[in-house]
């Protein structure tokens, strides 16, 4: 009933398994599926973004407001363009090289 959708998550039936299973699935993808969200969802939490620079919570807040790093705030939350991120990025990397 489920199998198409566990497949999509890279999830297969398992076959063959002998003893006790408490799960009847096996991982055969190469990615988790956190890791396949993070890809295909185009907007990004601070958190993440962290992650990716590999920088502190200050720290990335001090660039928001300072308006160093592409976001969006609404309200109290600050989000994130993947797509402007990876840009920036790019943008930075290259300003770098020529100095």
């Amino acid at each position: 009933m489920f199998e198409p959708a566990l497949s999509r998550f890279g999830l297969v039936k398992a076959q063959g398994q002998t003893g006790v299973s408490f799960c009847k699935y096996k991982w055969t993808g190469s990615r988790t599926v956190g890791e396949r969200e993070q890809e295909e969802n185009p907007i990004m939490r601070a958190t993440e973004v962290r992650q990716l620079l590999k920088i502190g919570r200050n720290t990335l807040y001090e660039w928001c407001e300072q308006g160093i790093i592409p976001h969006k705030r609404i309200g109290r939350v600050i989000l994130f363009s993947r797509k402007r991120i990876q840009e920036w990025l790019e943008n930075n990397e290259n300003e770098r090289r020529e100095n």
